[in-house]
């Protein structure tokens, strides 16, 4: 009888601590890398009185490799220079060249999701007055480390 007892006293035991064994199975602790994607839009007022307009775009992610561009025009050239800085950026990011010349900031998002990256966190704030004036949006992204 005592046999019998310690027999379905292990038997208990372990299948009390299976569910603990897959358990510990499944939770992995995932490491991530972090990046910051920036989008400045300035608006000039030139010495000339022609209104110009600037976008930068940047994207680090602590390593040596930033990748940014930059597109300045005058706003009454009619070119879109937020476009060019994003088909700029994406452009470099990638290493395809695009026709497309209407590259917006979503697609430059979704590109970058792709690639395994996910905005965490997006503030966009107007510039500081020492800055000059316009916005800068900001993305704080993560991608899960192989």
């Amino acid at each position: 009888m005592t046999s019998l007892k310690n027999k379905v006293f292990y038997i208990c035991i372990i299948a009390l601590l299976l569910p603990g064994f897959a358990y510990t199975q499944d939770t992995k602790i995932k490491h991530y890398k972090y990046a910051e994607l920036v989008v400045v839009n300035r608006f000039y007022d030139e010495a000339s009185g022609i209104a110009q307009m600037s976008t930068t775009v940047y994207l680090n992610d602590g390593s040596d490799k930033e990748v940014s561009s930059y597109r300045k025009e005058s706003i009454i050239s009619y070119k879109d220079v937020k476009n060019e800085a994003f088909r700029d950026f994406i452009e470099k990011y990638s290493n395809k060249k695009f026709s497309n010349s209407k590259i917006s900031e979503m697609y430059v998002l979704n590109t970058l999701a792709s690639d395994g990256w996910e905005v965490i966190s997006y503030d966009d704030k107007p510039l500081n007055f020492a800055e000059g004036s316009g916005s800068k949006a900001r993305y704080l992204l993560r991608k899960e480390k192989p």
